[in-house]
């Protein structure tokens, strides 16, 4: 589906409008590339708050036509050798610039506020360079905040502490799981306890977590296509945490409508049913997809994410409100708000075990 530069104006204009009266959270955003790895970035001399990997002009995003199909869509019937030359070259082009005037110009462009990032880590990833690098260039700016993805070089045993020490480090607000690029193999019952391992960990640490879900173009010999689906997500525990967890891409990155239809929903159902604080997201899916969720799913389990800068935030807002506009048609605008708002304060909400028991055990005076 394509919009004319008048329909995008026209989208933007009512999403700036419910963003200055609301606070709307982009729950899904990757500060440096994941797929080959983060730049070398350094600060550019011409553009504060602005970080380059080549000495490039910075061009803040425009509006104009929009085609709204997601990104992920573009390549997914080439050959996997073109797959992975095409990636490679467009996603460093995608990411020559990256920190908060990049980010932020972005996001105020769909009246969007405030940013979770997500780096992920990779075999051979040095996390704790990467995870100062983004604290470096994000840290002191209140608009994001920082998530933080297990390094996989980490033991098992060891999850938990490491978690901690990012918290001390980078004051992270989330964690990210990413088992086709992190080979977190669903499959084995290894790559199962890891998972869990990591959920143990975010509850002790009052952290929610975000979970890759569905395939991965196979164009890095890390991933493990396979790994984030559905019908291996669903057979983790996921009492070990009391805190929310998102499954990303609401379980269907890279599937055709006619697999969401048939075996992702259906899954998915099953496992909101089952745990009540899991929730969805709805980054990198198609208007249609996302209006087949909407349909099935409740309002109150659906939270916004972009996959920024993999696909623009603006793009992807419009795309969700499109989808809203088809399936709720004048509630629009009020279920926007819930998923791009509401919701997203009650996942990024901080609690403490303190707190928690200051409330159990506190007398209120009657009047």
């Amino acid at each position: 589906m394509d919009l004319d530069k008048a329909e995008v104006e026209r989208y933007l204009t009512i999403l700036q409008a419910i963003g200055r009266e609301h606070r709307l959270t982009d729950l899904h955003m990757h500060p440096f590339e994941v797929v080959f790895g983060a730049g070398r970035y350094n600060e550019n001399q011409q553009t504060a708050g602005l970080w380059s990997t080549v000495d490039l002009c910075y061009l803040p995003p425009g509006t104009g036509e929009m085609d709204l199909a997601p990104q992920s869509d573009a390549t997914h019937d080439l050959p996997a050798a073109m797959q992975e030359r095409l990636a490679m070259l467009g996603l460093r082009r995608l990411y020559v610039h990256t920190g908060p005037r990049c980010f932020a110009d972005h996001m105020l462009l769909g009246g969007i506020s405030r940013g979770l990032l997500l780096p992920v880590t990779r075999p051979g990833t040095d996390a704790d360079k990467d995870m100062t690098l983004l604290a470096k260039i994000f840290g002191n700016d209140p608009r994001f905040l920082l998530g933080y993805s297990v390094p996989v070089e980490t033991a098992e045993a060891a999850i938990e502490a490491t978690v901690q020490r990012a918290i001390r480090l980078w004051e992270v607000r989330a964690l990210k799981v990413h088992p086709c690029l992190s080979g977190i193999n669903l499959c084995t019952a290894a790559g199962r306890s890891r998972l869990e391992a990591i959920l143990a960990a975010a509850s002790k640490a009052n952290l929610p977590v975000i979970i890759h879900g569905g395939s991965y173009p196979d164009i890095n010999e890390s991933c493990g296509p396979c790994f984030g689906l559905l019908e291996n997500i669903d057979g983790i525990d996921f009492n070990l945490t009391r805190h929310p967890v998102v499954i990303a891409h609401a379980g269907a990155f890279g599937l055709d409508q006619p697999q969401v239809e048939s075996t992702v929903l259906p899954r998915l159902k099953k496992l909101l049913q089952c745990y009540d604080h899991l929730f969805v997201d709805v980054s990198a899916l198609s208007a249609t997809v996302i209006g087949l969720l909407l349909s099935r799913i409740s309002f109150e389990r659906i939270v916004f994410g972009s996959d920024a800068l993999y696909e623009l935030p603006c793009k992807s807002l419009i795309r969700l409100f499109v989808a809203l506009e088809r399936t709720s048609g004048n509630r629009a605008e009020e279920l926007l708000v819930r998923i791009a708002a509401t919701n997203s304060d009650h996942i990024l909400r901080k609690e403490s075990r303190e707190n928690d028991l200051v409330t159990a055990h506190q007398i209120f005076s009657v009047h």
